[in-house]
């Protein structure tokens, strides 16, 4: 998996190293994660794509980077950046058409402020370029939304959420039961204002807590995975907060790591 923050870095070099005596590139010869850490920034990956033909190579239904954890200001630049641009890259994709997402549900089982602020609304069109988003909001948790595929991940998926599950809502495909659109919200750990030792790369801890997760095997595209990926990543976080320094004391994770 590439780990590096800026995968604009890997999606340039592989641009780069292109020549007329060597084969095709792959785009994403493994899984990539991308940690925007600003707005300016979160466009990285974005212009490295339209700087990079080897995505026309996949199939249309493949995503071109598997993993980003954007927070909401981040989130909302990649998708005025999407839907300004022309280039051939950011063309809408037919499966993601085949998924309706229901408001009323998303109502019925997020928080008001999920909906309100477009979160679900903005993340799903960046799924023809991103596997899964981790949206970070703070205090407020985090929003998971993510395209699902197999037949047995969706209906475990689909079985979590009939089964009442607060916080998720799957919405299937209307041309194959092996498609789907996950989202989910996980609320924050609560802390005291007097337990916030600093919020100085609270941020970064989740995003590579969760990353050490999903190396070490958990998939978030399971539904019983996720939440322990998010458990991971925010109890990293809160171990930032309580803390004076930009990394907390990270030694009681390692029990709950694969």
């Amino acid at each position: 998996m590439t780990t590096v923050s800026g995968v604009s870095r890997f999606l340039n070099t592989t641009h780069q190293s292109r020549n007329a005596d060597s084969p095709r590139l792959r785009l994403r010869p493994h899984s990539a994660f991308f940690e925007p850490t600003s707005n300016a920034k979160s466009l990285s990956a974005l212009r490295a794509l339209e700087l990079n033909s080897t995505w026309s190579d996949l199939p249309p239904t493949q995503s071109l980077i598997t993993y980003a954890t954007p927070n909401i200001h981040e989130l909302s630049t990649l998708y005025d950046y999407l839907n300004e641009s022309e280039h051939a890259v950011f063309a809408p994709r037919a499966w993601l058409d085949s998924i309706p997402v229901s408001a009323s549900r998303l109502a019925a089982r997020l928080p008001a402020w999920v909906l309100a602020e477009g979160v679900v609304q903005r993340a799903i069109p960046l799924l023809a370029l991103f596997e899964c988003l981790f949206v970070k909001s703070g205090p407020r948790g985090l929003v998971v939304v993510q395209r699902v595929q197999g037949r047995d991940a969706v209906d475990a998926w689909a079985r979590l959420a009939s089964a009442g599950e607060k916080g998720c809502v799957v919405s299937r495909s209307e041309v194959s039961d092996e498609d789907a659109v996950v989202a989910c919200h996980f609320p924050a750990i609560e802390l005291g204002k007097k337990e916030v030792g600093t919020v100085t790369g609270a941020g970064d801890n989740l995003a590579g807590a969760m990353l050490a997760a999903m190396v070490r095997g958990l998939d978030p595209a399971k539904a019983g995975e996720l939440g322990r990926i998010v458990e991971i990543g925010q109890r990293a976080a809160v171990a930032t907060l309580r803390s004076r320094e930009a990394v907390g004391d990270h030694t009681q994770l390692q029990a709950l790591l694969p």
